[in-house]
């Protein structure tokens, strides 16, 4: 029979135990690892069975398992569709940003999008996202990003007169 065989590997792996009630039980756990079946309720509670794991741990682990990933991926799902799409219109006129555009506020995750105008040709420089663009009087210039990295972040003019690079407001992103 079948029990047979898996006594015959109870009794090695227990090193020849004489306990027959404990052989027992490890071969109904044995056998349960085999056929995929929980061991029956009034030997789940032995100490062989707990030793040995049993069917019923293994699936309770993969239950968590899943759950778990399940709940990540929902969470992800959520947080993506909170995120917004901001648009900001930024109009650079002697080579300064208006006062009311010395910060701009965003949500981690935001899909944001600079609009840049110019009265005189100039180079944006975003860092910590490292985008930079090249910027000429006529026609807005658009610098995308999903902010992902949370602090502020300056947005220097670079190639102006002078050499020196200037500050023309921050990007501030908090944390969602």
């Amino acid at each position: 029979m079948q029990v047979g065989a898996y006594r015959r590997n109870a009794v090695s792996a227990l090193s020849r135990t004489s306990d027959d009630t404990r052989m027992r039980v490890t071969v109904v756990v044995r056998a349960c690892r085999v056929k995929g079946r929980d061991p029956p309720a009034h030997l789940a509670g032995s100490g062989v069975a707990r030793q040995q794991g049993g069917c019923y741990r293994r699936r309770v682990r993969a239950r968590i398992a899943v759950g778990l990933l399940v709940t990540a991926l929902v969470a992800s799902w959520a947080a993506s569709t909170l995120a917004e799409s901001r648009v900001f219109s930024l109009d650079v006129k002697n080579g300064a940003l208006a006062a009311g555009q010395r910060e701009i506020k965003v949500q981690q995750g935001d899909e944001v999008t600079l609009r840049w105008t110019t009265d005189a040709p100039l180079t944006v420089h975003l860092h910590g996202y490292d985008l930079e663009r090249a910027i000429a009087p006529g026609a807005p210039v658009e610098m995308r990003f999903t902010a992902r990295a949370t602090g502020r972040f300056p947005i220097e003019r670079h190639g102006t007169k002078g050499g020196r690079d200037s500050t023309l407001t921050y990007v501030e992103v908090y944390p969602r």
